[in-house]
């Protein structure tokens, strides 16, 4: 008889093993582990959403928990002023040049601030300008807006609770813009207090800086125009990667805001360009350090040995 395949030798047949044989994964170990869970993805007692975004966050990359308690938050009001003060220090080329484009747009209207002055109030400023810029002045009112916010943040709160979609965006878009335009607003009456320039509607005269500490109403640079270009600024960074038209709602928005302060005959055309700048700039700066997005996580930790500030500001990605 032949013999059986079991006790074939040679090298076309083996003999089938009787060991055990390990059970392969079906997926690489990497695919299959849950990320670590860290400290700030959820808050102590708050629930957690199991969604696509990621251990404790909604689809969108947004992380669990009340964000008006997040100490990141709170650490982002110094560390924003920290950032924009020591920014040149970190300058490329390309800054240098846009800074000096901004010197120079400033310069121009400088120059043509008389001229614009008498322009608008001759020709455009009437009852039809004064009903459309009445209802865009209010953009830019900062009780108005650090108001609505902080309302809508409140609104947002409770909506996550029940699971709500989108609001955790909602929330971060609420506490986000009253950072910006806080910000932005203290550094615009910092420079308010120190160039005391009067209202075109005070003097002829745009060069009349009367120095620090002359009034506390004053017109360089424009509050109103900062405070709506803040607003916008950090609705269209939070929402304009997805919704590609919000950028061209809020923007027009801020800029009708800032034409109001023209009208009104309370601000030079310098002035509501400064402004503007601000209130973009601080607001940039406040979104792309956003505490509240998984991958814009932000964190402080001490140095042993720095050539400087003994803080060291982490981005984690």
């Amino acid at each position: 008889m032949p013999p059986s395949p079991a006790t074939v030798r040679g090298p076309y047949r083996a003999a089938p093993s009787t060991a055990p044989q390990p059970i392969q994964d079906a997926q690489p170990p990497q695919y299959r582990r849950e990320a670590p869970r860290r400290s700030y993805d959820t808050v102590p007692g708050t629930r957690r959403n199991p969604t696509t975004g990621g251990p404790g966050t909604d689809a969108a990359g947004y992380k669990d928990g009340w964000y008006v308690i997040n100490k990141d938050y709170w650490l982002n009001y110094p560390l924003t002023l920290w950032r924009m003060a020591t920014a040149p220090a970190r300058f490329d080329t390309t800054d240098w040049l846009v800074t000096a484009g901004v010197i120079g747009a400033t310069g121009f209207f400088l120059a043509l601030d008389e001229d614009i002055q008498s322009f608008w109030q001759d020709n455009i400023t009437g009852s039809t300008s004064k009903d459309v810029f009445d209802v865009l002045n209010v953009f830019g009112d900062t009780k108005y807006v650090v108001g609505g916010a902080i309302g809508l943040y409140a609104v947002a709160e409770a909506l996550d609770q029940t699971g709500a979609m989108n609001a955790r965006r909602a929330k971060a878009t609420g506490l986000l813009t009253a950072q910006s335009v806080l910000i932005a607003q203290g550094i615009t009456g910092s420079i308010k207090w120190l160039g005391g320039r009067d209202r075109p509607n005070e003097t002829d005269d745009r060069f009349d800086f009367k120095g620090p500490g002359n009034g506390d109403n004053k017109s360089f640079p424009s509050g109103h125009a900062t405070v709506a270009f803040a607003l916008a600024t950090t609705v269209s960074e939070i929402y304009g990667p997805e919704y590609r038209w919000v950028p061209w709602i809020v923007y027009p928005l801020a800029t009708g805001t800032a034409l109001s302060r023209i009208d009104r005959n309370k601000h030079w055309a310098s002035d509501v360009f400064v402004g503007a700048v601000i209130g973009y700039a601080v607001a940039k700066t406040v979104t792309h350090y956003n505490p509240f997005l998984q991958k814009h996580d932000i964190s402080l930790r001490e140095l042993e040995s720095v050539d400087g500030p003994g803080l060291l500001v982490i981005r984690k990605f």
